[in-house]
């Protein structure tokens, strides 16, 4: 293998260098020299470029995730978008999904779970699937985390927005009825979970 070409990365104290194979890695300069020195006539053995993966870029890729992961909760869907984001290649990446699966420190059915039960008292549960599905939860997930979860009442939920609003029933006029019942669809629930009660 040979080095094609490299360029500041934006933005950052990486370079962004791009091999004769079509790989591109993401490196500090510190990196890219002990690359260089690998290299003999300029070419780089594959058996040495690939103990380069696994001595130095695998470790830093596993160490980016679990930092991640150590501020908040996150899906599988947005360790993978950080990762590309910084530069790892998708055999890097998938390698430390694998990791970070087996060992659950990225679970997306725990995810979904836990975020609804979280919501599941303030909103309505398509909003809550249609935010999972957002943060990249597959909806073979969703539906079962919703199955093991979710213990909402919708219509306790809606009277809860509604005295929120201070909305009174009796009083509505067509226009208030109107705008209340746009609030209530942006939320998520259907005309039907709340006619009754507007």
């Amino acid at each position: 293998m040979r080095i094609d070409n490299t360029e500041k990365a934006p933005g950052s104290k990486k370079q962004r260098v791009v091999f004769d194979d079509g790989t591109v890695l993401s490196l500090y300069q510190s990196d890219l020299k002990r690359l260089e020195g690998l290299a003999v006539d300029g070419e780089i053995s594959k058996a040495e470029f690939d103990d380069f993966i696994d001595e130095v870029i695998l470790p830093r890729a596993k160490n980016r995730a679990l930092h991640l992961v150590s501020k908040m909760d996150r899906t599988e869907a947005d360790v993978r978008r950080k990762l590309n984001e910084g530069g790892y290649t998708e055999e890097v990446t998938e390698h430390v999904l694998s990791f970070m699966k087996e060992y659950h420190y990225i679970d997306d059915l725990s995810f979904a779970k836990s975020f609804i039960r979280t919501y599941m008292d303030t909103k309505s549960l398509s909003d809550i699937r249609r935010r999972l599905y957002e943060k990249g939860v597959k909806k073979a997930v969703i539906s079962e985390a919703e199955a093991e979860a979710y213990q909402g009442d919708e219509e306790a939920i809606i009277e809860k927005l509604l005295q929120k609003k201070g909305y009174d029933r009796e009083a509505a006029d067509p226009k208030e009825k109107a705008k209340i019942s746009r609030f209530l669809l942006s939320k998520g629930f259907s005309y039907d979970s709340f006619s009754d009660m507007i």
